[in-house]
């Protein structure tokens, strides 16, 4: 939980949840968590305790893999340490408003490094993926697995890319399947004409723009375009730096 959830005398060394009102927390969203467990227990229904824990271990995970430690994470969630430090490693079922506490988190930092090598170093000896790992779509799912570091990393050959698929992606009609080096050189020529990283995810039809984010960072694609250069549709020529050229 962030300050701005948080009443200011409150001392609790818990906050947000139906047992931390319970041990004294009188913040607004323990108050909400305890109406809403209190409501559904006067008309027989039960309190929504718990949910799967694997996405909200990999986004704590994946932001001390890229240097926030333990300590800062439990300070923002308003949490103790030890608490973030359970979640990262053995718990298996979260409250669903810890669920959520923990996205809106991983959703402000997942872009920006944190400052504790200490954290990165715990991190990699532990094997935790960080963000650029993982796709919006597939965190969540337990079956679901990292992305290798460099996984999208490849420098297309002529013969690796049909130049007509990469046409049509740009146009924002991708075929079915993209090969990886197709993917990388539509990404390439887009970020070229400007495009975001948002928009490219849409045109290309990725998981999201932190797919791209992990495209251009492991093929060295800027972010930002030199001026007037531009994506290429069918009917139009091929764009300075093209395979082949």
């Amino acid at each position: 939980m962030d300050d701005t959830t948080r009443s200011p005398g409150c001392r609790a060394h818990r906050h947000g949840t139906p047992a931390a009102y319970t041990r004294g927390c009188r913040c607004a969203d323990a108050r909400e968590a305890w109406r809403l467990y209190s409501k559904r227990r006067r008309e027989g229904r039960q309190p929504p305790f718990h949910r799967d824990a694997t996405g909200t271990r990999r986004r704590l995970q994946a932001l001390v893999a890229i240097g926030w430690p333990t300590a800062e994470l439990a300070g923002r969630l308003g949490v103790p340490a030890t608490e973030v430090s359970r979640l990262c490693h053995h718990a298996h079922r979260v409250y669903p408003h810890t669920a959520v506490r923990v996205g809106q988190l991983y959703t402000q930092l997942s872009m920006n490094p944190g400052p504790s090598r200490r954290a990165r170093r715990r991190a990699q000896l532990a094997g935790w993926a960080p963000p650029l790992a993982w796709e919006d779509n597939t965190i969540d799912n337990p079956a679901a697995t990292p992305a290798a570091h460099g996984a999208e990393r490849t420098t297309p050959r002529p013969h690796d890319i049909d130049e007509a698929a990469v046409l049509r992606a740009c146009d924002g009609n991708p075929p079915r399947r993209l090969t990886a080096a197709e993917r990388v050189q539509a990404v390439r020529r887009l970020a070229a004409a400007g495009h975001v990283d948002a928009d490219i995810a849409r045109r290309l039809r990725l998981g999201g723009a932190r797919v791209v984010v992990r495209i251009r960072s492991n093929n060295a694609i800027p972010a930002v375009a030199p001026l007037g250069s531009r994506c290429v549709t069918g009917s139009q020529q091929t764009i300075s730096g093209d395979i082949g050229q």
